[in-house]
């Protein structure tokens, strides 16, 4: 532990800890460039990904089309739906309905729909319920033990707060690229 005892002690420890900042901010610096790169890596490989199954989907999709015409063409027995083989089974399969309202899918999410199911089939609609703790908390006040809205002076019952002790802080000058001494930071130009 550095111990300062006077006012040389505080210039050295603050230079000391301004060479720590600037060390950190080099290793912070150091990650985030990193980071980019191995973000760039998994965005080629999802691409190369992306490209080898495309390429699947659409060999399976032309079997698919095969099966579909051999199907067509050489119908199962009667009272069957499905052809089957040792290597699988193919056939038609009935479907749900999709349903629509008006000209839109009708989804969790469509207007037409949520408006119907709030109009007095709420056992249908889903609502997830939270704080807004950030419009909340500037409309907190504090009066001994109590805490309240300010709007209205209406107590909310078993809140509390706690007080917190304060936080010592160090700021060191915000330092530029140049002044890191390093030129890897900067963006290629190439």
């Amino acid at each position: 532990m550095t111990e300062i005892t006077n006012v040389a002690d505080v210039e050295t420890a603050l230079l000391k800890f301004n060479e720590f900042q600037k060390q950190i901010a080099l290793a912070e610096a150091k990650r985030d460039k990193s980071i980019e790169f191995y973000r760039q890596l998994i965005e080629n490989a999802r691409e190369v990904c992306r490209k080898e199954v495309d390429q699947i989907q659409f060999d399976a999709a032309d079997v698919r089309l095969a099966l579909k015409k051999f199907y067509d063409a050489n119908p199962p027995a009667r009272g069957k739906k499905t052809h089957k083989f040792a290597g699988g089974s193919f056939g038609y399969r009935k479907q749900d309905p999709c349903f629509v309202i008006g000209d839109s899918e009708a989804t969790a999410d469509n207007p037409a729909l949520l408006e119907f199911v709030k109009a007095g089939h709420e056992d249908f609609l889903r609502v997830k319920e939270s704080v807004n703790w950030s419009k909340l908390k500037p409309e907190l006040a504090i009066d001994g033990d109590a805490v309240y809205l300010k709007s209205t002076g209406e107590v909310i019952p078993d809140m509390k707060a706690l007080p917190q002790p304060d936080k010592f802080d160090v700021k060191s000058p915000k330092l530029t690229n140049d002044e890191l001494g390093v030129d890897w930071l900067k963006e290629d130009t190439a």
